[in-house]
């Protein structure tokens, strides 16, 4: 009975492929434990495991019985090997399927060691660009200042540096808006809907802590911020593209996107602007006609040239498809800014990418920061489900 508890507790029962009562044995037989000359015998009302007499020696050899710890790795290898009754391959079968799974995780290991060396890099690379912009402006210490003798005139005013842009507050109203949003059930009750586009509460929660931003909601905010400049006379004109354009365009050229704009003359308007997709991260482009730019912004502080150079070529299509003339793009400069804020975690960017364009579509400085987006994500819900920016 002691060595038939061990078995169970070491899985020997499961692996030897042998879980119905012996042939040989009666009913009256199920409850003892027999030995004979072919082999012994362990049996209970539920199973028997009959064991050669090499296999049983051995297992006694190899094991102590009256150890309550499992045999070793190399120890029950061999006896498994051995055993009688464990049919052809079954063990090879069992070794290869946990080496598969073993290789499975090296790959996902090496793969997440190569993202920690690509961020370790970037953030290497703005270490080096932050210690030279300190280093350049501590050249300006070396030599003492000039001090100018002249009395200052009292009615000189003091230049005043930037005003930031102010974030209007959160009031306990519109948190209690947001909570109300948040409420996970039922999923699928919309709780927006215009431009064609339909939020529900599962969407909603894309916004709620470290989230990933989903297609609806950042498709809904970006025409927000189209509806608001429609709507104001101080406000540059925008066109927003929808997330799927860029992939589509990139994949299939300008032909699968051509009718896009059937119904819009994006050249009539001021700003562009196209949300990109990286498989796992957020980044908008912009297209700036007043000021002849293109500009990529990264969170990450990426610099993707084939983005802009793809966007250059569509609106070339663009212009000799609905205007039969050449865009000019002498006087464009193709901009990958990196003094803009950046987020420190895997989660925001898609949040910073709004918030990018909110800020473009403005032509006020992009001021914000990583300690902002709490607050940006649960301003983002209150102004989707009413439907209007706050500002």
């Amino acid at each position: 009975q002691q060595q038939q508890q061990q078995y169970r507790n070491w899985g020997l029962i499961d692996l030897t492929g042998r879980h119905t009562q012996s042939r040989d044995s009666s009913p009256a037989d199920t409850d003892r434990t027999s030995t004979s000359n072919t082999g012994s015998v362990i049996s209970s009302d539920s199973w028997s495991v009959n064991t050669g007499p090499s296999w049983t020696t051995q297992t006694r050899n190899s094991l102590n019985t009256t150890d309550n710890k499992p045999p070793s790795f190399q120890d029950f290898n061999r006896l498994l090997e051995n055993c009688p009754h464990a049919s052809e391959g079954s063990w090879t079968k069992i070794t290869n399927k946990y080496s598969s799974s073993s290789e499975a995780r090296e790959v996902r290991l090496r793969a997440e060691k190569c993202r920690v060396d690509i961020y370790n890099e970037k953030r290497s690379e703005r270490d080096r660009l932050l210690a030279d912009q300190i280093r350049d402006r501590l050249s300006l210490l070396d030599e003492p200042p000039v001090l100018d003798d002249t009395p200052a005139r009292l009615d000189t005013p003091t230049p005043s540096p930037p005003p930031v842009d102010a974030l209007p507050p959160l009031t306990d109203d519109i948190e209690s808006a947001v909570s109300r949003a948040l409420h996970p059930h039922p999923a699928e009750e919309v709780v927006a809907d215009a431009f064609r586009l339909q939020i529900t509460r599962r969407d909603v929660q894309t916004l709620n802590n470290l989230n990933w931003l989903n297609d609806e909601i950042i498709n809904f905010y970006l025409n927000l911020i189209v509806e608001r400049s429609e709507n104001s006379n101080k406000l540059m004109k925008v066109h927003t593209y929808n997330t799927f354009f860029y992939p589509k365009l990139e994949s299939q050229g300008y032909k699968s996107i051509r009718r896009w704009t059937k119904k819009v003359d994006i050249f009539s308007k001021n700003i562009l602007l196209v949300p990109v997709h990286l498989g796992i991260h957020w980044c908008l482009a912009t297209v700036n006609f007043t000021e002849k730019q293109m500009t990529y912004y990264d969170s990450m502080g990426g610099t993707n040239r084939r983005c802009l150079e793809t966007l250059k070529q569509y609106l070339q299509d663009e212009s000799s498809d609905k205007r039969n003339q050449t865009l000019d793009f002498t006087d464009w400069t193709l901009n990958y800014p990196r003094n803009i804020p950046q987020q420190s975690n895997g989660s925001d960017c898609g949040v910073f990418a709004c918030q990018y364009g909110e800020s473009v579509s403005r032509g006020v400085p992009i001021t914000f920061t990583q300690d902002d987006m709490p607050y940006f994500r649960h301003r983002m819900i209150y102004e989707i489900t009413n439907k209007c920016l706050m500002v």
